[in-house]
Parts: C-alpha cells; sequence; structure tokens
C-alpha cells in the first residue's frame, strides 16, 4: 500500500466483516459465528476460517500486528456475540451512567475488573461480559480498535467515556479548591 492512500480504520473492517457474517450480510455464516461464540480461547478463535479472513481484511487495510495476533481471536470471539451495531455511541460510554447520578449499565466493579484484566484469555471473558450486560450491542468499531490497541492510553479513554468524561470526585475536589 502506497504511503499516500489513506489507510481504512481497523475497526471500519471489522464493522464491514461482522455485517457480512450476519444472517442479512453478504456472506452470512450463522455456523462460523457459533463456533466463534464457543471458542473458549483466542487461540481456538484463531483456528476457524471466519478468523483467517478477518485477519486477511485488517492486513489488506494496513494492520501489521504480528505480536498481537492473538487479539484477533479475542476480537472475533466478541464480536460473534454482538447482535446490533451502536456507531454513534463509544463503547465504553454505553456502558456507563446513561445520565449524571444514573445507574452505570455495567457495574463500576465490573468495569474494574476489566481495566485490570490481564492476557489475552482474561479479556476475551471480560469483553464477551461487557457485551452481553450491554445487551448484545456494541459500537463495533470503537470495541475492535480498542480490543486491537488495548493498552494504558486505551484504558484512560475508557474510563474518561464510561463516566461521560466526568470522574467520580474530581468535580467535588474542584469546587472545594475554587473555595480555598
Amino acid at each position: 500500500m502506497s504511503e499516500d492512500k489513506p489507510k481504512k480504520r481497523w475497526g471500519v473492517v471489522a464493522r464491514h466483516w461482522w455485517k457480512d457474517m450476519q444472517p442479512d450480510g453478504n456472506r452470512p455464516d450463522p455456523a462460523a459465528l457459533a463456533m466463534l461464540r464457543r471458542a473458549s480461547t483466542p487461540v481456538e478463535a484463531l483456528m476457524l476460517p471466519a478468523t483467517v479472513r478477518l485477519h486477511d481484511l485488517l492486513q489488506e487495510a494496513g494492520w501489521s500486528g504480528a505480536n498481537k495476533r492473538k487479539w484477533l481471536g479475542v476480537l472475533a470471539a466478541t464480536l460473534a456475540h454482538v447482535r446490533a451495531d451502536r456507531p454513534e455511541i463509544p463503547m465504553a460510554r454505553l456502558l456507563g451512567p446513561p445520565s449524571p447520578g444514573a445507574a452505570p449499565v455495567l457495574s463500576p466493579l465490573r468495569f474494574q475488573r476489566l481495566m485490570a484484566a490481564e492476557g489475552e484469555e482474561e479479556l476475551m471473558i471480560q469483553f464477551r461480559r461487557i457485551v452481553a450486560i450491554a445487551d448484545r450491542t456494541a459500537n463495533i468499531a470503537d470495541l475492535a480498535e480498542s480490543i486491537l490497541n488495548w493498552d494504558e492510553d486505551r484504558k484512560v479513554r475508557w474510563v474518561f467515556a464510561y463516566w461521560g468524561d466526568r470522574m467520580p470526585g474530581i468535580e467535588a475536589a474542584q469546587h472545594e479548591s475554587e473555595e480555598a
């Protein structure tokens, strides 16, 4: 791919892959979706032709995550659980409180477990869990890019998005410092 051509975002590629596999998609594959939902490890998900196709599509779009190939298994196995795409809302925001003072969709304790999870297998469990708690709804592109780039910076972005760009206690602390 020449440098002057813009690269597709990986999340958009993953969204197209997911849409194609749905019953009303261009390449419906309910058997592959069922196998991905039953995969118990990222490596098990990687062994499926549907995940290999996702890998090929991502590579065509410029993804070169040779050291992150297990994350493709996490991504494919997680997306297989999604039933509806909500592209207008970041994934972490879908999980947080819908309005100030309201209870979050995903409890703060479960959110902390996601943030503390380590390793592909543990994260696959946590990402699948958040999709289930979000009523099998996700911003597929955002979720895909998050999974493929799960690092400390991404976690910080998720924390702020979860709380609606307001961290609990910050407003009270700012108010106290203004009074001082």
